[in-house]
């Protein structure tokens, strides 16, 4: 996709941050928008665009808010940290009438800058933050990721080793590997679960010598959990002739048959729902959690046809019981310590 380079010099003048920011800031190729009311920006973290997670899922749900709803879009992708505050001003000083944060790591800075821009309405995915016009969606990710260990504990009967590569020990990721520990534990109390964080999301390098070193202590299989960093233990499990699990979205296509299972959230529904409530006036600010009951999360459609009608049935019943608060799948590590595997008929 096309993207026009704009500055932000006016901004980052403003913020005595020029060095920071750049030219970082890059309208989306939008179809005769430019004189739309509604213009939303989306600020990344720093894995940025390409991640093949959380920030594309959530560009994905841009690009159909402009495409169905007559939004003009744009982007800024962060680089560091210290950039989150300046590129929300940056934001609103191009009179975006709508900002989305993507990610956990932008909260504190939104919770900063949404006072400073009353007439602005934000958005944050994978994130909490109390404000008159914030829009907060997190997500109990712990409960797709449940359904991934479970079916990975299932189709591999001699597999006793199971790991898990995450980005930054944060609360989001955190949820995502006991929900996946749950699920292993659920099919196999006895299986060990190895775990390890890169310390970034933007470091595949280590990613890969995480998951190779989980690989040669057993593992059979590793959840990826590191958004920039998840080709890592993409070609981890490619080289070591293993299986790694995606999270947010399929990753197949990366390395053909190597992937076992995703385990999918929906965030571009949920940025594009978000949209669509805003132009039509009946969003109410606040935090929302997102959970199975609102069909954001699930398994591949090919679960079926690569494992089974019996491995597809044991994972929608799992669903249902988590559905009807039969299964309750940990999330914070006090939980996941507190956590007994249910017994499965």
């Amino acid at each position: 996709m096309k993207k026009l380079f704009a500055m932000l010099l006016a901004a980052c003048l403003v913020l005595g941050m020029l060095s920071a920011c750049g030219e970082n800031a890059k309208p989306g190729d939008g179809s005769g928008s430019g004189n739309a009311a509604w213009k939303m920006a989306m600020i990344t973290d720093t894995g940025g665009l390409g991640d093949n997670g959380f920030n594309d899922m959530a560009w994905a749900g841009m690009e159909m808010a402009r495409d169905e709803l007559g939004f003009e879009i744009g982007l800024i992708e962060s680089t560091e940290a210290s950039q989150y505050a300046a590129n929300i001003a940056a934001a609103a000083s191009q009179g975006y009438n709508v900002i989305l944060c993507v990610g956990y790591l932008l909260a504190d800075a939104l919770a900063e800058m949404a006072p400073q821009y009353p007439d602005v309405s934000f958005m944050i995915i994978d994130g909490s933050v109390e404000g008159d016009n914030v829009y907060s969606f997190v997500y109990s990710m712990e409960e797709t990721s449940f359904l991934a260990g479970a079916l990975a504990a299932y189709v591999l009967p001699d597999c006793n080793t199971f790991g898990t590569v995450g980005g930054m020990e944060i609360p989001d990721v955190i949820a995502w590997a006991n929900g996946y520990q749950a699920g292993v534990l659920a099919v196999k109390p006895e299986a060990k679960v190895l775990r390890s964080y890169v310390g970034s999301f933007v470091d595949p390098g280590i990613a890969k010598e995480l998951a190779l070193a989980q690989f040669n202590q057993g593992a059979e299989v590793v959840m990826e959990i590191s958004s920039g960093g998840a080709i890592g233990v993409i070609e981890a499990a490619k080289e070591a002739g293993k299986k790694f699990i995606a999270t947010d979205k399929s990753k197949d296509s990366q390395a053909p048959g190597c992937e076992l299972t995703a385990a999918l959230a929906g965030r571009d529904m949920a940025v594009y729902n978000a949209a669509r409530q805003l132009k039509e006036g009946t969003a109410k600010p606040g935090i929302m959690n997102l959970t199975m009951k609102d069909g954001v999360f699930g398994l591949p459609d090919y679960t079926e046809e690569l494992y089974g009608k019996d491995a597809a049935d044991f994972i929608e019943g799992l669903k249902q019981k988590i559905l009807t608060g039969e299964i309750e799948v940990p999330r914070t590590n006090e939980e996941m310590d507190a956590y007994i595997p249910p017994v499965l008929s």
